[in-house]
């Protein structure tokens, strides 16, 4: 894990969450702007 760049990192598992999240929450990330919910 320490050869994993942070921001890669974070793509990841954003990645791994929206597959795995429900519509409503998807849709209230993408509104926030990513990161910020």
């Amino acid at each position: 894990m320490a050869a994993i760049d942070a921001d890669h990192l974070v793509e990841l598992v954003t990645e791994a969450w929206m597959v795995q999240a429900p519509k409503y929450l998807r849709r209230k990330f993408d509104g926030a702007g990513g990161r910020e919910l």
